[in-house]
């Protein structure tokens, strides 16, 4: 089989556009991932963006289909790019479910994964769901529902993200290095939460614990409903409870 090319995005943020070049070889675990996603994962959701509203449920179903697989990190980043350059239309937010119960599943403290998604049209969605240890790195735009339900670790994103970021966070850390949009922080619980950008609209909604950070120019627009935690505009304090 032909090699392909995979790129690890570089963490120093000055480098944050640049790419290193590695070259793999196809492996017959990247193989598996490509088959589950392929006829397990486009039968599942019907390529119908709304076709599965619960992600509880789809992710649960994910996780009995990664159970049996052997697989490295090396294999979840390969898949990555290997199904976008595929161009498929299948990039909606349930596709992150999918990944986060293959990082889950293997991810230990001190480990590290890169996700290659600069280019894509459409963000990817749920990355970092459930996350509990290790890092996860997004190269580009990501989608909605990034980080919900984590409870450790971390998810550093080069690029901007979707809407309700971090819902039901109960720990860990994400920084997000261009703008989020509305919700951030629905339900957070605990954890540690970076805009280095601009956040949309309803800002802490129903928040109940942690802290977040927005370093853009543009006023933040802060939930009435937010109960408890903590709201920096760059350096001050605009919300405590």
């Amino acid at each position: 089989m032909n090699s392909f090319s995979v790129y690890k995005e570089l963490e120093n943020e000055k480098m944050m556009n640049k790419e290193i070049k590695v070259e793999y070889s196809p492996t017959a675990a990247l193989e598996e991932i490509i088959e589950f996603y392929e006829n397990g994962v486009k039968t599942e959701i019907r390529y119908d963006y709304w076709a599965y509203p619960d992600a509880k449920r789809l992710m649960k179903k994910m996780e009995e289909g990664v159970r049996g697989m052997d697989y490295n990190l090396n294999d979840i980043e390969r898949f990555c790019l290997e199904i976008r350059n595929r161009n498929t239309k299948f990039f909606c937010d349930y596709f992150g479910v999918y990944l986060s119960a293959l990082i889950n599943k293997i991810i230990s403290d001190g480990d590290k994964i890169t996700l290659q998604l600069r280019g894509l049209k459409d963000g990817i969605g749920y990355i970092g769901s459930e996350l509990k240890k290790g890092k996860i790195i997004v190269n580009g735009n990501a989608g909605n529902y990034i980080g919900e339900k984590m409870e450790g670790g971390e998810i550093v994103v080069y690029g901007s993200v979707g809407d309700e970021v971090s819902c039901q966070m109960y720990g860990g850390r994400i920084r997000i290095k261009g703008s989020a949009g509305d919700h951030l922080g629905r339900f957070m619980d605990k954890g540690e939460i970076t805009i280095e950008k601009h956040a949309g609209i309803h800002l802490g909604c129903f928040m109940m614990g942690g802290k977040i950070t927005v370093n853009g120019s543009k006023p933040l627009d802060i939930c009435d409903d937010a109960e408890h935690g903590e709201i920096y505009h760059k350096d001050k304090k605009v919300f405590s409870h």
